[in-house]
């Protein structure tokens, strides 16, 4: 694809309110909310002054022009009042004149470099669109039917139809079709086949992919492919080499993740997996590079459907419905332990680490591994080897599991039940957390609260508090307490004595929440329909 107006005069105006500080923006960035999902479905490219964007299913893929590297993907946009969806996408147009970007698909949406902010328009809000054109100082939206319909990208207003004879237009999508031309390239990757002639890439499962779209970038001679089911392929015409970028998670139903905040900086991640290609999902946080493992291609991984995730020393270990699946550091091949090397039971649903070992627990109660082989063991008496886990958490080296026989705390050698004034007697026990002074409990109907130093307990109930609906997971630390509901993310301001909620008019992909976990200023959010990184502690941000 080649831009022909990026001398304009307007361009090198556009270009200095895009890149210059914004001031006063208050509220929500762009960078606070990140969702990572599965964008391998990637159908269009085009290219920005420093950025790269595919349209894909769910939202916009980007890689640094300058790298090649990818960056944060874009899932919902941030608007003037509320989140802009953009999933959907089919064809993407980037207007070099107005420094506006364009996106195609179920209707049409745009981003503003004066504001940072994306909209929807209107009009074509009906629409599917499949192929987006740029003249100087207009954008053309194709919704079938021959006719084009003109916008101005100067002040976002329909122009109307227009003939596009004597226009000299640049065409993203459908109508920008060529005469795609793909070099003898090598993937870096040996297990994928290239056929140059076709430019199809050939997996290691023998699944074949041909692209949709591609673009050349002349200053960097880079070549970038989009291949729909699989990914972004990066070749180096200088090198000759391929790099292919697996774009986002095999598997978009999180219900695991575990951080390495500390070491590597790796986020593994896992979930309810029931497709071909789904799997594990790890990345380099260093990078923005996402790895796939697929129980059909790796080696000793028997069991890819995640409920529970925990990292010790770069090793990496999922609660599975197979039992612990994990990877040692520098080992490539997968493990697993179930009964046959002493687990009570297959299905493994909660995890925590202390003290050198791992604690995990199901249907069977709770069981032990000294990390890192082993031995294992039964913790606890008989209530505990009876206990139906449903989460767990560490705080130190003390353990803290919750199921429907009640609340537990212990270590390596003891365990006792937290026994005390409980508000929700007989409603059982569904997450958990803790943090200096209080272990928080949830139950159907709403938060058990509970003094560490008195064992005083107060309750907040979920009608009052969090629309009635049924907490899945806790997050807290300091003075804030995370809920993740059936109907969305709660935040209650200990200090404060305040609520707050935070859905998909904020940005979440989703309201139904599998599972929180806090790292400094950021709450990472499984959903599922992806893994949401939320920086929450802006001071600018009114009423957080």
């Amino acid at each position: 694809m080649i831009h022909p107006f990026r001398t304009h005069p307007a361009f090198i105006l556009a270009y200095l309110l895009l890149y210059s500080p914004v001031l006063a923006q208050p509220g929500w960035q762009q960078s606070d909310l990140v969702t990572f999902t599965d964008y391998r479905n990637v159908w269009c490219v085009d290219a920005g002054w420093r950025e790269v964007y595919f349209a894909t299913d769910n939202g916009v893929w980007r890689h640094d022009r300058q790298t090649g590297e990818p960056l944060d993907p874009w899932h919902t946009g941030v608007g003037f009042e509320a989140a802009v969806p953009l999933s959907g996408a089919r064809v993407v147009l980037w207007h070099g004149n107005s420094g506006t970007l364009w996106l195609g698909g179920a209707g049409l949406r745009y981003w503003r470099a004066d504001r940072q902010r994306w909209e929807v328009m209107d009009w074509f809000a009906s629409d599917r669109i499949t192929s987006l054109g740029e003249t100087s100082n207009l954008v053309l939206v194709d919704a079938g039917g021959g006719k084009f319909t003109a916008v101005d990208p100067f002040s976002f207003t329909v122009v109307g139809e227009r003939d596009t004879t004597g226009l000299e237009v640049r065409w993203s999508g459908a109508r920008g079709g060529k005469p795609h031309s793909y070099a003898g390239y090598l993937p870096v990757d040996r297990t994928l086949i290239y056929d140059p002639d076709d430019g199809s890439l050939t997996d290691r499962a023998n699944r074949s992919y041909k692209p949709s779209d591609d673009y050349y970038d002349d200053f960097e001679r880079r070549h970038y492919i989009c291949y729909p089911g699989l990914g972004v392929a990066v070749a180096d015409a200088r090198t000759m080499q391929m790099v292919l970028f697996q774009a986002g998670l095999a598997e978009p139903d999180v219900r695991a993740f575990a951080i390495d905040s500390e070491a590597s900086g790796r986020l593994w991640v896992g979930g309810d997996s029931d497709r071909e290609n789904g799997g594990l999902s790890l990345f380099d946080r260093a990078t923005g590079r996402w790895e796939r493992f697929e129980r059909t291609t790796e080696f000793g991984l028997e069991s890819v459907n995640a409920r529970a995730a925990s990292m010790w020393k770069g090793a990496i270990f999922f609660g599975t419905d197979a039992g612990v699946v994990f990877r040692l550091p520098g080992v490539t091949d997968w493990q697993t332990w179930d009964r046959f090397n002493g687990l009570s039971g297959p299905g493994v649903r909660a995890m925590s680490v202390a003290d050198g070992c791992l604690f995990n627990g199901g249907e069977r109660g709770v069981n032990i591994v000294k990390l890192p082989g082993g031995p294992i063991w039964k913790a606890g008496d008989r209530r505990l080897n009876e206990l139906t886990t449903a989460d767990m958490t560490a705080f130190g080296d003390t353990v803290w599991a919750v199921g429907v026989q009640g609340v537990f705390k212990g270590t390596v050698d003891d365990w006792w039940e937290v026994s005390g004034d409980d508000p929700f007697a007989g409603d059982p026990a569904r997450c958990v957390a803790i943090d200096d002074s209080f272990l928080w409990v949830g139950v159907s109907r709403g938060i058990r609260q509970m003094n560490r130093a008195t064992g005083e307990w107060v309750d907040h109930q979920g009608e009052v508090f969090f629309r009635g609906a049924r907490p899945q997971t806790l997050a807290a630390r300091d003075s804030m307490l995370w809920v993740g509901t059936d109907k969305g993310l709660f935040r209650f301001n200990r200090r404060r004595g305040s609520w707050i909620t935070f859905g998909r008019r904020e940005g979440l992909p989703d309201e139904r929440i599998r599972r929180l976990a806090l790292e400094a200023d950021t709450l990472w959010v499984g959903t599922p329909n992806g893994l949401s990184r939320l920086i929450w502690n802006r001071p600018e941000r009114d009423g957080w």
